[in-house]
């Protein structure tokens, strides 16, 4: 069993002792005139569960750095992904590896690597763990009947175990409500762009609420060949709520995506463009969950989840200069089935929380050399205990949490956390918290053979974070200011190490460490919304062990990470039109250039990106929109080699009865 914390135990037990005496200490707060009002959250419950596995919390008293987006807010200001939303919103680093649709698009969170952010659609984790990319793909998940999006800042392995390192971002399904409504939208412009949506949501009487929707996009033509890019996904959702205090809810969602893929290693820049290479992913989110409120105190969850991504990648015989080994295709093939379950029981102030988790993944792969499926499976199970304190006048929270974890492919693991929020006046709050990440190797990582052969002695990747920061709430729903501190520390980082057969590739050799500071702010008066966020990002890497690489070179900064980066946004809208602007600011950084051998380290450019956005109400619920991405025309790579995203002009309605 691994324990990653000096002390951790009794940091853990000290936390728990403090909060069972909360009603004695915390209780006799000042006057009630002092209390933070409940203000009504931008969101339609007044709770952010993105914090405890559904259990809900309050974010007034939470001690985490929570973030919620409103999809429909997003969908208004024309955005078609969540990954077009996160690029704008919280500061976080979204880099995209080309310019169509379609392409690789990642996400890093305080100076973690992709890998490091866990991602949930409703309750069921999307990552892959089969091949060697151990992240989501956000390209592939639109705003199609997307009700928000949760993002939890730091260390959250005490609640979500594996791959939750430095963030979790969790997307839920719209819940219908009120009257049955339809919606059709449709969109086109630039290089062949076209899209549409038609979904319907609503409450059926007697607690039956459904929501359901079907949505493809089509584009082409921003490079010279070969970048062709299809997708399409159906979502749905049916439920009820009884009158007993019972709910349940049956989710499913697919997605089909096919991108053309021109570019080899060096990006389209350097690359001689090959005219037929291409990938598919199929994915298959299905979810079932349970809620029974046995009375105001006692409440039971329960949720199954699964998850299939069927990936396959072919470079037929053409030619080109760019094929130098031939013609190549592979599959990879990733499922994992997850039941969840908990209890929780709240009294004076204090909820106690008992849950746990099982888990079993199968993942395979195969090749134009290998034609039979290679596969593995493996599980784990855990078990995790939380104690949530809330002062009656809520002017005081707290959380302690500890949690369990058998795998069948390393040692035990528990992971601790603590987090502790505070007001000292009415307008203004306190946070802190100190939590443990871990993420579990991936399967090639494991058993892989081949060039990349695997080694089962791995230990996972492991992250002590903290963070403080301070929180200015005005008359709005949310904070208009929030400053957080932060501080990664990352220790056994998995590198592949180039030796003779028949030794692994794979070691636990790197360390590197993340600070920062970020800012939000944002400002709502009648129908103009600004929002201004701020991002200063150090990272170095402290140990590269006996094999150093071009990836972690010791002093130097992680690839890929910006020290500054910004985003602006402003909008007015009022009930007839709405119009704004979106900025965005990405600083210097450093990347690969694989245009020679060997490669070598290069710094990217900074640049600016601004996007313009338009509705306009032309008859009840029909709205023409409109939106223009780099309005500027600017140059820039996100990633070394691969050119961003150009001028592009779009223009659709919506239409809702």
């Amino acid at each position: 069993m691994r324990f990653p914390i000096s002390g951790g135990r009794w940091t853990v037990l000290l936390a728990w002792g403090f909060a069972l005496a909360g009603n004695g200490v915390w209780a006799q707060a000042p006057a009630s005139s002092d209390i933070p009002k409940p203000y009504p959250l931008p969101i339609p419950h007044e709770t952010v569960i993105v914090v405890a596995q559904d259990a809900p919390d309050d974010v007034r008293t939470t001690g985490r750095d929570v973030l919620v987006i409103r999809a429909a807010e997003a969908q208004a200001a024309g955005f078609k992904t969540v990954a077009d939303v996160l690029k704008f919103y919280g500061v976080l680093n979204v880099i995209t590896t080309g310019t169509l649709p379609g392409s690789l698009t990642t996400l890093s969170v305080r100076g973690g690597r992709p890998g490091y952010t866990l991602v949930l659609v409703d309750n069921v984790p999307v990552k892959p763990f089969a091949g060697f990319f151990d992240f989501y793909n956000f390209a592939y998940l639109p705003l199609d009947n997307v009700e928000r999006i949760e993002i939890l800042k730091g260390p959250g392995s005490s609640v979500y175990g594996s791959e939750a390192v430095t963030a979790v971002v969790r997307v839920l399904t719209r819940k219908g409500a009120g009257r049955p409504k339809v919606r059709l939208s449709g969109l086109g412009g630039s290089f062949q762009t076209f899209g549409g949506t038609v979904a319907s949501d609503g409450a059926l009487g007697q607690g039956w609420h459904y929501s359901v929707s079907l949505g493809g996009l089509r584009s082409d033509r921003q490079l010279p060949v070969n970048d062709e890019y299809r997708g399409g996904t159906a979502s749905v959702q049916v439920g009820a709520d009884t009158p007993g205090g019972h709910s349940w809810a049956l989710r499913y969602r697919f997605g089909d995506y096919e991108v053309h893929i021109p570019t080899e290693q060096a990006g389209d820049r350097f690359d001689v463009l090959d005219p037929r290479q291409f990938q598919r992913t199929r994915e298959h989110i299905a979810g079932l969950e349970w809620t029974a409120a046995w009375s105001t105190r006692w409440m039971t969850r329960l949720d199954l989840g699964f998850y299939r991504r069927s990936f396959h990648w072919e470079d037929p015989r053409d030619d080109v200069p760019s094929d130098l080994f031939g013609p190549y295709w592979s599959d990879l093939r990733d499922q994992r089935l997850r039941l969840n379950a908990y209890t929780a029981y709240s009294t004076g102030g204090h909820r106690l929380l008992l849950g746990g988790t099982y888990t079993v993944e199968t993942g395979g792969d195969r090749n134009i050399r290998r034609t039979a499926w290679q596969q593995r499976t493996r599980n784990n199970g855990t078990v995790y205990l939380r104690e949530d304190y809330e002062a009656l006048n809520k002017r005081f929270g707290l959380t302690a949490g500890l949690r369990w974890e058998h795998h069948s492919d390393y040692a035990d693991f528990v992971a601790p956390e603590l987090s502790l929020a505070y007001w000292p006046v009415r307008t203004l709050k306190l946070r802190g918290s100190l939590g443990y990440g871990y993420k579990a190797p991936t399967l090639s990582q494991l058993y892989g053979s081949g060039i990349a052969r695997g080694n089962p002695n791995l230990k996972p990747e492991r992250n002590v974070g903290w963070d403080v920061g301070v929180e200015y709430w005005g008359a709005f729903a949310w904070p208009l200011l929030r400053v957080t501190y932060f501080d990664n520390r990352f220790e056994d980082i998995i590198a592949y190490v180039r030796r003779p057969a028949p030794q692994p590739n794979y070691e636990n050799l790197r360390s590197a460490v993340a600070r920062g500071l970020e800012v939000d702010v944002e400002y709502r008066v009648g129908g103009l919304v600004a929002r201004l966020g701020y991002a200063f990002t150090h990272t170095v890497v402290t140990d590269v062990g006996l094999a150093p690489d071009l990836y972690y070179v010791k002093g130097q900064p992680l690839l890929r990470q910006p020290k500054h980066r910004a985003t602006a946004s402003l909008g007015y809208q009022t009930a007839r039109w709405g119009i704004g602007a979106d900025v965005l600011y990405q600083g210097r950084r450093w990347d690969l250039d694989w245009s020679q051998f060997p490669a070598r380290r290069v710094e990217v450019p900074s640049y600016v990106r601004v996007d313009l956005r338009a509705r306009w109400t032309l008859w009840r619920q029909v709205a023409l929109v409109g939106r223009v991405e780099n309005v500027f025309n600017t140059h820039y790579e996100e990633v070394y080699g691969y050119t961003g995203q150009k001028r592009a002009v779009y223009a659709g309605l919506d239409m809702t009865w």
